[in-house]
């Protein structure tokens, strides 16, 4: 099984340190990548095609996105053990957009539609949370003692 992440927009300096450290972390247990996406600032169609072209020939995308669906960490965590259980699967695609957000039709194309949380944050911030969050799932499937 194969992670990975599109983020639009370069990681900025402060938050590298805490994104190597989730990304480390989460190796242990999958094969994670962490691919940053050129920012078109008030051009979100652009975004939107760049990130169209990458997930073009991936079976299943999740998509970050206020509108989704919420999990708690448990339910986060049964969601990603059951794409690890399906054989017909080899790779998860997570999307973080910009700060424009992704169009309807966008949205209607992808496997699932998730959110992390009805607050808004920053989009360097969603970076760190979704990683926290996919460490804390492969804890909670391994028992450790991590996620109390």
């Amino acid at each position: 099984m194969k992670i990975t992440i599109f983020a639009i927009g370069k990681t900025h300096s402060d938050y590298t340190n805490l994104i190597d450290d989730y990304l480390k972390r989460i190796s242990k247990n999958v094969n994670i990548d962490l691919i940053c996406l050129k920012e078109y600032g008030d051009e979100p169609k652009k975004e939107e095609a760049e990130i169209i072209s990458k997930i073009k020939d991936k079976k299943f995308v999740v998509v970050l996105d206020k509108s989704g669906k919420e999990y708690s960490s448990e339910q986060f965590s049964s969601f990603i053990q059951s794409k690890i259980e399906d054989r017909m699967l080899n790779e998860i695609c997570f999307v973080i957009g910009g700060s424009q957000g992704f169009s309807a039709e966008f949205l209607n194309s992808v496997s699932t539609v998730m959110s992390l949380s009805i607050m808004t944050f920053t989009h360097q911030m969603v970076r760190i949370i979704l990683l926290e969050q996919i460490y804390r799932a492969f804890e909670i499937i391994k028992g450790s003692r991590y996620h109390k």
